[in-house]
Order: structure tokens, then C-alpha cells, then sequence
């Protein structure tokens, strides 16, 4: 066949083109199989950490190599938890393990882009709570500036060095780096005792951040913090700085593999089956032994005349309830008249309500009005528990500066908006200049549990010099003791273009969100180091001044008494003798006046089977009646 130049310059072209064509499509493959097949690996978990052991809660910690997400599952309750900075992909991650119970033993999972990770042989990872203890915590803070972060993707640990090592406390830094630590909570390297924090105390302050960045200072407390708590040690991101070899290994997590779905387990090495046991020797069966002979029949020629009667009379009956207070509500306002608005800045905001009865709650929000389609929840929630409130505090973050948002309430069963419409906020603008850190701290008291309450801290102009007015609202809620810190350096002035600037006679006033009678507390600015801010609460009594049923006692003042004989059945059916000497208790539900002892002959009525005894009352006041059934009296 002739091919003509230009069909052959046609060929050449195709067989070049096919030519380079083949090792790109198998180079391209390659690269996609290996991106692939390294992201579990890069979003493995590394690095990971036990920190801020309490009785209740406990914070997990790790990093990664690549953005992921992250959370805990734990084993028994299927609750998941997650950072709460937000559901943005990091390297580093922070989630807080909240609702447990004192010394006991859980067990959970990580799961890293959606990838669950365990110990080798998928075996679940362990923590234990801390003991109750009779130590008494007082809050402690530690707070500065990390330089170099980026963002908030940074962890803070703080160990008690030397012979007394602790287990390590932990936070978060905030966008601008800085970040606070609660020291009360320093414990043991069990966990079963608390570590006071001194002066002298030997410390090691550690960052991670991502790609090998990390910082260490070390040295006695006082040599790398104030008399306030505030950090003067220099303290920022380097690279290449191996933080985690400074951590106590009781701590840390090390070998950590992604779990496998079922099915595709590794099988179990096989084991030589055990060596067969010869048969037990057979043994005679046992002699069989006669039946015990049939006992006669119980007689039954007694006299039924000589049954006795003990009959007690004249009782004069008292209340049988418990009043169980007064039943008042407190002073507060609740439902949709509760809403405040707390913490605004340039990328959040959180919302604060209270409600008369424990609801859940979360808030819907979006830039779009008619569109609210992102969630969220209540700060104590997780994704998949959440618990019924009277006191609600839901943050919304991640926002973006300068822009309107809309949002909805939803508590309980009610939806809360303003007249109908969504409710609206612009944020504000980012402010350059970082906040002056510091913080106010105080007690609350008076509860049997402080889960169901919100601290809200708020600074006002006194003097006129510094910022004017009052300032932002900010809100935090109390550790399972009562104590709380919250950072009010980076409270917002009341337009929110600046940091508010406390001055020595400006006020700090806490008050709480509770539902229960409370009372502010107000110390000036020059208290606010060396003062803490006592709050108290007075919650009604539960179920107020209605009656409680007292439980059934086995006589209630009025009883037939009978001792049996050895061949008595279950309504006497023998003869008997009465001690009559003997002591008789009254019973308390009433106070005996008189007591008769009779003999009734009832041989007659008794061949009919059937016996009335009549008891004529002489004592003094107003008789009342006896219901077996139950014995209740309502208090108005």
C-alpha cells in the first residue's frame, strides 16, 4: 500500500503523541494511588495526649500532618466530642471529654477524616477519672502570648517539673495567641491527688504547632510568670523543637493504627489445639436414699375460744407528710425576655437564655435570612448527646468580620425570634492591636450541681478615664466544683471597635444565669488581682409546699395481735399464749393513750368464717379514719 508524505507525517504524529501519552497516564495513575493511599496515613493521629484530668472530664490532644478534622467517640456511650474551636480542618487538635463520672474507667476511639484510630489489635484506648477528693481547688490562672502560631492551630501544656511531676493542664490559644490555663487542676501522674502550684514550684511551659514547630521554657514558677499569673518568660513557635520528649509517658499515647473495618481483620496466629484430657473415671452413682417419711398432718382440735386479741385504742394521729418548702419561683426572667447577647467580637458571638423548665437548646443561623441552614449548639453538648437546660449558652464561631448574620432560638418546643423575623448582627471589625490579657475569677455556691448555671462578667466606666461606658458581655460556665475563670482582657467596648481598658476604680460585676434568687457582685479594677467573686444562689425546694407520701408501715396504730404455737398456720389455727407483760412498741404514726387487753370468744362466728371485732374509741379530739392503702395529707 503507498502512503503519501503527508499521511505519513499523520502517523508519526499519533504513534509520538501515543508514545508520551502512555507514561503520563501510568505516572498519573501512580501519583493518584500514592495521594490516596497516604492521606489516612498523613492524617494519622500523632503526638497524643492526656491532659486536664478531673473527676468528670478529662482533655484529649494530638496532631497531624495534613488539615483534618476531629473527634472522640467513646466506647460504652457512643458520645462523640470535638474541638471546640470549631469543625474546621487543623494539625492540631483539642477535644475536652466532659459528664463522667469519678474514678472510672472509659474507654474511646480517635477519629481523624473521618478515619476511626485504636491500639494495636484494635483495642480501644483507656483513661481513668480522678477520685472525689476532700482537697479543697482554688482558682489558679497562667495566661500569656504564644508568638508564631498561626491562628488558634497551637497547644498549651504546663507539667510540674522535678521530683513531684504532674500530669499536664492544657488549653488553646485564641486567634491572637493568647491563651489561659487553669493551674487548680494540676494532679499526680495517677490522677488520685492534686499538685499545689507554688512559687518555687520547678515548671516547664511547652507549645506544638504544626510542621515540627514547638517552644519550651523552663525554670521555677516565679522565674517564668508574675505574682498575677501573667507570663514574662519569652515564649514562641521555633522549628524543629521535639516538645512531646518533655511530657510525662504516663500522658502520652503512643502507638496508635487505624482501626480496621469488620471482616478484615488480621487472623489470629493459630495456637496447637490443647492436649485431650483422658475421661474422668467413672464413679458408682450415688446410693439412692429412702424418702424421708411423710410427717401426720398438723392437728386442728384446738379451741378456737382461746384465741386472744390485743387491741390498741384512742390513737391520736398526727400529719404523715413532709413539707417540703415553700414553693416559691425565684425572681427571674425566663423565655424569649431572657435572650442576651454575649462575647461578640469579629468572629463570634454566643447567645444566652434561661428557661423555667430543663429544655434542650441550639441556634440556627446564616447569612442568608431565609436560609438559616448552619447549627449550633449548646457549649456543654456533643453531637450526638445533648441535655435539657433551665440556663443556655450557645457560641456561634468562625465567622467572618464585618458581616451580617441572622439567627433563630430553639428552645424546648418555642422558637424565639424577633417578632417572627430572624433575629440579625453585624460583626465587628478584626482589631489590630492584640488585647491586653487578663481575667476575673470567683466561686458559685449554694447548688447541689453547678452543670445548669452561666457566669456573665461585664466591666463598666467608673472613673471616666480609660474606655467609656460598659463593655461586652462575657459568659462561662463553672467547673463541677463551682469555680470559674473567665478572660476579660478581650472584652469589647460597647461599639466594639476596641479593647476595653479597666481602670483601677472601674467596676467588674458577675452575675449568673440560673433559676434560682442571686444577688451581683461587684469589685473595682484594682481588686480584680488579689479578689475573687463570690456569687451565691438560692434555688426553690423542690417540689414546694405540696404533700410527699410517706411510705407504708406495717401497723399504723391499729392492729390484731396473735403469738403462734409450732403447729400455727397463716391465721393463727393453734392455741396460744400472750405474754401480756411483755414490752409493746407504738408504732410511729400515732401515740397510744390506752391499751386494752380482752379475750373474745368467737367459736360461733369462727364455723362460718368469719370474725368481727367491735372497738368503741373514747379517746380525746377528732377521730380519723384509717385507708390501708396509702396514708397521704395535703398542706396548703
Amino acid at each position: 500500500m503507498y502512503i503519501t508524505p503527508r499521511q505519513k507525517k499523520r502517523y508519526i504524529f499519533r504513534f509520538t503523541l501515543v508514545a508520551l501519552a502512555i507514561p503520563l497516564v501510568v505516572l498519573a495513575i501512580y501519583a493518584g494511588v500514592q495521594w490516596f493511599s497516604s492521606a489516612d496515613t498523613e492524617a494519622t493521629p500523632e503526638d497524643v495526649v492526656i491532659s486536664n484530668l478531673t473527676t468528670s472530664a478529662v482533655t484529649l490532644s494530638w496532631t497531624t500532618t495534613v488539615d483534618a478534622s476531629s473527634s472522640v467517640k467513646m466506647v460504652e456511650s457512643g458520645d462523640v466530642f470535638t474541638d471546640p474551636r470549631g469543625a474546621s480542618s487543623r494539625r492540631t487538635h483539642f477535644v475536652e471529654v466532659t459528664g463522667l463520672e469519678p474514678e472510672t474507667e472509659y474507654e474511646f476511639k480517635i477519629t481523624s477524616n473521618g478515619q476511626d484510630y485504636t491500639a494495636e489489635g484494635g483495642a480501644a484506648f483507656r483513661f481513668t477519672t480522678a477520685p472525689v477528693s476532700d482537697e479543697a481547688s482554688v482558682p489558679f490562672p497562667a495566661y500569656g502570648t504564644i508568638e508564631g502560631a498561626n491562628g488558634d492551630d497551637a497547644l498549651i501544656f504546663f507539667v510540674v517539673a522535678g521530683a513531684t511531676q504532674s500530669l499536664p493542664v492544657s488549653a488553646v490559644p485564641q486567634s491572637t495567641g493568647n491563651w489561659i490555663l487553669d493551674l487548680s487542676s494540676v494532679r499526680s501522674l495517677d490522677g488520685t491527688s492534686l499538685i499545689q502550684v507554688s512559687s518555687d514550684s520547678s515548671v516547664e511551659l511547652l507549645a506544638i504547632g504544626h510542621d515540627g514547630m514547638g517552644s519550651r521554657v523552663t525554670g521555677k514558677f516565679s522565674d517564668l510568670f508574675d505574682e498575677e499569673g501573667m507570663l514574662i518568660a519569652e515564649f514562641s513557635l521555633q522549628s524543629d523543637t521535639d516538645v512531646m520528649a518533655y511530657l510525662p509517658g504516663a500522658s502520652k499515647i503512643t502507638t496508635i493504627i487505624a482501626e480496621q473495618p469488620p471482616g478484615e481483620e488480621p487472623p489470629p496466629s493459630e495456637e496447637p489445639p490443647p492436649s485431650e484430657e483422658p475421661p474422668p473415671s467413672e464413679e458408682p452413682p450415688p446410693s439412692e436414699e429412702p424418702p424421708p417419711a411423710e410427717e401426720p398432718p398438723p392437728s386442728n382440735d384446738f379451741d378456737p375460744a382461746s384465741r386472744q386479741f390485743l387491741i390498741r385504742a384512742d390513737i391520736v394521729w398526727v400529719d404523715m407528710v413532709e413539707i417540703t418548702g415553700d414553693g416559691a419561683a425565684p425572681v427571674v426572667v425566663t423565655g424569649e425576655q431572657s435572650v442576651q447577647l454575649v462575647a461578640r467580637n469579629d468572629t463570634s458571638f454566643s447567645v444566652v437564655w434561661l428557661t423555667e423548665d430543663e429544655v434542650p437548646g441550639y441556634v440556627s443561623y446564616g447569612e442568608d435570612e431565609d436560609d438559616l441552614i448552619e447549627e449550633a449548639i449548646d457549649i456543654r453538648d456533643t453531637l450526638v448527646s445533648r441535655g435539657d437546660y433551665r440556663s443556655h449558652l450557645v457560641e456561634i464561631s468562625g465567622l467572618t468580620p464585618e458581616t451580617i448574620y441572622y439567627f433563630e432560638i430553639h428552645s424546648g418546643d418555642e422558637t424565639y425570634s424577633l417578632n417572627g423575623e430572624p433575629y440579625q448582627l453585624e460583626t465587628f471589625d478584626t482589631v489590630v492591636t492584640p488585647p491586653p490579657f487578663s481575667t476575673a475569677q470567683g466561686t458559685v455556691s449554694g447548688l447541689e450541681s453547678y452543670d445548669d448555671v452561666v457566669v456573665l462578667v461585664q466591666l463598666n466606666d467608673v472613673d471616666g478615664a480609660g474606655t467609656a461606658g460598659a463593655s461586652q458581655l462575657g459568659a462561662v460556665v463553672p467547673d463541677e466544683n463551682g469555680a470559674w475563670i473567665a478572660s476579660i482582657g478581650d472584652l469589647r467596648s460597647e461599639s466594639g471597635t476596641e479593647y476595653y481598658v479597666l481602670g483601677d476604680t472601674d467596676e467588674v460585676t458577675a452575675e449568673l444565669v440560673v433559676y434560682a434568687n442571686s444577688e451581683p457582685v461587684t469589685i473595682t479594677g484594682d481588686e480584680i488581682e488579689d479578689s475573687e467573686l463570690a456569687l451565691t444562689a438560692d434555688p426553690p425546694t423542690e417540689g414546694g409546699s405540696s404533700y410527699q407520701r410517706i411510705a407504708l408501715l406495717n401497723d399504723y396504730g391499729v392492729s390484731s395481735t396473735y403469738a403462734e404455737s409450732p403447729t400455727s398456720g397463716v391465721g393463727g389455727g393453734g392455741p396460744a399464749d400472750v405474754d401480756t407483760g411483755s414490752e409493746i412498741t407504738t408504732p410511729k404514726t400515732g401515740i397510744e393513750d390506752n391499751l386494752v387487753v380482752a379475750s373474745a370468744v368467737g367459736g360461733g362466728l369462727l364455723t362460718v368464717g368469719a370474725a368481727t371485732l367491735l372497738v368503741a374509741y373514747s379517746g380525746r379530739g377528732k377521730k380519723k379514719g384509717v385507708n390501708k392503702g396509702s396514708l397521704t395529707s395535703r398542706v396548703s
